[in-house]
C-alpha cells in the first residue's frame, strides 16, 4: 500500500511554537498546536505483534493511545525502557504519545541559520515528515515535524505489521 506524501517546504511552519524532543542527534520539533501535554511515563499495556518502536498501549484521560519511540523507529539508539515522558500530541481519535528520555524544550521560530541540506541528512523514514530543517549556532540539528502526518505514517505501519485481526488504533 503507498501512502501519498505531502510535498516538503523549507519555510518556517504556519505555528511558531514548537516543542522539540531529543531524538539521536537531533531535536525534533512539533507545533503546539498538535501537542496536547507531556506526562510522565506510566504503566504500559503490552501490545502482542507490535514492531519494538512501539512500547505499548496507555491510557490518557480516558483514551487509549499508542506510546512510540522514535528514535527505535528510525533505527537510532534508544533509551528504552528508561523513557521518562511521553509527549502526547494529535486530535481526538488520532493521539499518539511519543516516549523520550531527557527534557523537552520550548522555543519560537526563528528563521536564522536555517539548513536545507540537513534534510537529507535526516533518515529516510523522517524526511516526509519534516516541515523545516536546520542547524543552529552550535551544530545542533533541529528539523520541526508535522505531528498529524507522523501519526498518519506510525499508525499505517503499526497497522501492516500487526497480524492480529481487527486490531486498531484509530476509531
Amino acid at each position: 500500500m503507498t501512502i501519498p506524501l505531502p510535498s516538503h517546504t523549507h519555510s518556517a511552519p504556519a505555528v511558531p511554537r514548537i516543542l522539540s524532543l531529543p531524538c539521536g542527534p537531533w531535536r525534533l520539533g512539533v507545533a503546539y498546536a498538535w501537542a496536547c501535554t507531556v506526562v510522565k511515563a506510566s504503566a504500559l499495556a503490552k501490545v502482542p505483534c507490535a514492531p519494538p518502536w512501539v512500547l505499548g498501549m496507555a491510557n490518557w484521560e480516558g483514551e487509549i493511545v499508542p506510546v512510540v519511540d522514535v528514535a527505535c523507529w528510525l533505527g537510532l539508539p534508544s533509551e528504552g525502557a528508561v523513557h521518562r515522558h511521553w509527549l502526547v500530541g494529535g486530535d481526538e481519535g488520532a493521539r499518539l504519545a511519543l516516549s523520550w528520555a531527557g527534557r523537552p524544550a520550548s522555543w519560537v521560530w526563528a528563521a536564522t541559520s536555517r539548513d536545507p541540506g540537513l534534510l537529507s541528512a535526516l533518515p529516510a523514514a523522517l524526511q516526509p515528515l519534516v516541515q523545516a530543517a536546520w542547524r543552529d549556532e552550535a551544530g545542533q540539528g533541529w528539523a520541526v515535524l508535522d505531528g498529524a502526518r507522523l501519526f498518519e505514517v506510525l499508525h499505517t505501519e503499526l497497522t501492516l505489521f500487526c497480524a492480529l485481526p481487527g486490531t486498531v488504533l484509530r476509531s
